[in-house]
């Protein structure tokens, strides 16, 4: 669905625009990227709204997305698999939330919330088979993923202990999903590597 999307799409660009039909793969992978970003979010907003936390969910998105943009981690083999993953994962961490509220368990979540910091730097970035980093790039991904993880850590800390809105939630919940995500990519690259490596 989300490949025969693209490719229309991509056919317009080629017919009405100034594009090339030899650039019409990479219009493909482009749009493909789009509609999933954009079914991604919309999926998770409208269950972040179902299930009475927007806000959260809100945040949440936005924290994944700006810090996984240069710490890496785990990657679906489908764009449908991508989107069912990242919808069960939200939903779950929705639930998560409900529960840290019922239980008066917030100043647990923020200490997984650090742990998970401090492992976001240690690992960062995870690389993907089709996308290898060279040093002068891992280095550069490794301290902005460190600066992201941190300075939205810091205000976790300043909302939890002063501000009080509870936005840092969403924010800590973020945190401790893309290292978990990143544990997970790393384990599979490093089977693809080693796989690679005994052939």
């Amino acid at each position: 669905m989300i490949h025969g999307l693209a490719t229309r799409m991509a056919s317009v660009f080629v017919t009405y625009g100034e594009s090339s039909a030899d650039d019409q793969d990479i219009y493909v992978y482009a749009c493909e990227l789009l509609v999933s970003t954009i079914i991604n979010i919309s999926l998770g907003l409208l269950i972040s709204f179902l299930m009475g936390r927007p806000m959260e969910g809100i945040i949440f998105i936005l924290g994944f997305v700006l810090i996984r943009r240069y710490a890496g981690g785990y990657h679906a083999s489908t764009y449908a698999r991508c989107i069912l993953t990242f919808a069960v994962v939200l939903a779950c961490g929705m639930l998560i939330l409900s529960f840290v509220s019922a239980l008066q368990a917030e100043a647990i979540l923020m200490v997984v919330a650090g742990a998970s910091c401090i492992g976001i730097s240690l690992l960062a970035p995870v690389e993907h088979e089709n996308k290898i980093l060279n040093a002068e790039s891992r280095k550069l991904q490794k301290e902005k993923s460190i600066w992201i993880v941190l300075v939205l850590f810091v205000f976790c800390l300043v909302d939890f202990f002063v501000l009080g809105t509870g936005i840092w939630q969403g924010l800590a919940l973020s945190i401790v999903v893309v290292f978990g995500g990143m544990v997970c990519g790393y384990i599979v690259f490093s089977q693809i590597i080693k796989s690679k490596s005994v052939a």
